[in-house]
């Protein structure tokens, strides 16, 4: 197998494991942070970069039937890039 390819997927099943802990749901859509909304995965990652790990935000998210809710998240650490 290719290592990238086995380096990304760890760091998706990371990220996924760390949503979920943080009580988001796969086929919801982050759509804002601490209040700022999120257009996309670029902006959510500049949003988080002004917060540390530990730290605790709202989380603002759609859910498939288009209905919003607030989440309030503890931050973990960011997984290193591969």
């Amino acid at each position: 197998a290719d290592r990238l390819q086995e380096a990304k997927a760890r760091q998706v099943y990371l990220v996924l494991r760390a949503a979920a802990r943080a009580g988001l749901v796969p086929g919801w859509v982050i759509t804002g942070i601490g209040g700022h909304p999120v257009a996309d995965s670029s902006g959510l990652t500049q949003l988080l970069t002004g917060y540390s790990p530990g730290g605790k935000v709202t989380v603002t998210v759609q859910l498939p039937d288009g209905s919003t809710r607030e989440v309030a998240v503890t931050l973990g650490e960011r997984p290193a890039n591969p």
